[in-house]
C-alpha cells in the first residue's frame, strides 16, 4: 500500500501527452512486484503509476515494432532519473 502523503512527481511530459485522457484502471499484482515498484519509485522520485504506464507504453511500442527488446521497469526507471538531471 502506498503511504499516506506519498507523492511523487514524473518527468515533464511532453504536451501531446498532458492532453491524452488517463483512464483508470485496477490491477491485481504480485506483492513483492508492488514493494519493488515501491522501491523504485522512491529511489527514483517517480510515481508507480507513472512507472507502470511507461513500461506499458515501451512493451506496446517494442511489440509493435518486433524489437523483441523490451526493457522491465528497473531500466525504465533508471532511464528515467538519468533524463531528469540532465
Amino acid at each position: 500500500m502506498l503511504q499516506e502523503g506519498y507523492a511523487m512527481k514524473a518527468p515533464r511530459q511532453s504536451r501531446t501527452n498532458q492532453r491524452k485522457k488517463l483512464l483508470r484502471v485496477t490491477i491485481s499484482v504480485d506483492s513483492d512486484d508492488y514493494a519493488t515498484m515501491e522501491k523504485l519509485g522512491r529511489q527514483n522520485t517517480l510515481s508507480i503509476s507513472w512507472l507502470i504506464r511507461r513500461a506499458m507504453r515501451e512493451y506496446i511500442e517494442g511489440v509493435g515494432k518486433n524489437s523483441g527488446k523490451v526493457r522491465g521497469v528497473e531500466g525504465i526507471a533508471k532511464n528515467a532519473a538519468t533524463k531528469k538531471k540532465a
